[in-house]
């Protein structure tokens, strides 16, 4: 399934209607609960989507947000990554994260559950340990449940994901090798 018109709205709108259909439950209840509202901000830091995703160029309205200093010191291919944040409900955060060609984001966890989409390109989901990669494409859509370890791997492709947080929003972030090294989950989506 593709996004008929990309538009910020009408992808977030595309985005709530395949997360209310899916049948795992955890993800339609959050889907259920994603208003048509967004977030407008003034652009900043926009990934190059003219380059690799031409149809969302739209999304380059957006403040998107660079890596953290610790996640760049933990795998300097995180230049590429940029996130932004469209949906700032009261229970559920939702937004965009872009990751080049060549990008790997190592794995990690975090208190809020989590839901992925890709909404463009292909990459590899890693799964709690170096030999656990699952290929994802267009249209896949999964649930991270709070503190799961996870992370992605891009090969010679970008890829473009809608994710949401949900439950725990205050939480913490963290590398599954330096837990110590904890973030503040509220760097996502606050200024």
């Amino acid at each position: 399934m593709t996004c008929p018109n990309p538009g910020i709205n009408q992808l977030v709108a595309y985005v709530k209607e395949t997360w209310t259909k899916c049948s795992d439950s955890r993800i339609s209840c959050v889907g259920n609960r994603l208003s048509g509202f967004c977030k407008y901000t003034l652009p900043k830091n926009a990934p190059p989507l003219s380059d690799t995703f031409m149809e969302f160029a739209s999304l380059t309205n957006l403040e998107w947000k660079n890596s953290t200093t610790l996640q760049l010191e933990k795998d300097p291919s995180l230049t590429s990554k940029r996130f932004c944040t469209v949906l700032d409900l009261e229970d559920v955060k939702m937004g965009f994260l872009y990751l080049g060609a060549h990008t790997r984001y190592p794995e990690h966890a975090h208190a809020p559950e989590e839901i992925y989409q890709v909404v463009a390109g292909n990459c590899l989901r890693l799964l709690g340990s170096e030999d656990e990669k699952q290929p994802v494409k267009s249209g896949d859509v999964w649930f991270h449940e709070s503190e799961e370890v996870h992370g992605l791997q891009t090969e010679d492709s970008a890829v473009l994901i809608a994710w949401a947080w949900t439950g725990q929003l205050q939480g913490s972030y963290y590398f599954c090798d330096t837990p110590d090294g904890k973030i503040d989950c509220s760097y996502a989506y606050e200024k």
